[in-house]
């Protein structure tokens, strides 16, 4: 059952984005689901937004990046619109 055309798109495009890999992580993702979904390196987010587990532990060392998330979970909101 794939679920990645349902799936959040990343608040941020990362250099080596790991959205691509959705669909061979969902079959084996599919088997795992309620099992704590350890992304080391979330960059973007597309792993998480893209499998949407119901518990999740989000790490990178890009200290920026992991600032701007707790942002967003405290309720940092922004809209860009298109030019």
């Amino acid at each position: 059952m794939a679920r990645h055309n349902t799936s959040i798109a990343p608040p941020l495009k990362w250099a080596v984005g790991k959205r691509w890999l959705i669909p061979q992580l969902e079959a084996i993702w599919s088997k795992h689901k309620n099992a704590l979904l350890l992304e080391l390196f979330c960059g973007g987010l597309s792993v998480s937004l893209g499998l949407q587990p119901q518990t999740a532990l989000l790490n990178d060392v890009n200290s920026s990046l992991i600032n701007f998330y707790e942002q967003i979970k405290k309720g940092l909101y922004f809209d860009i619109p298109a030019r």
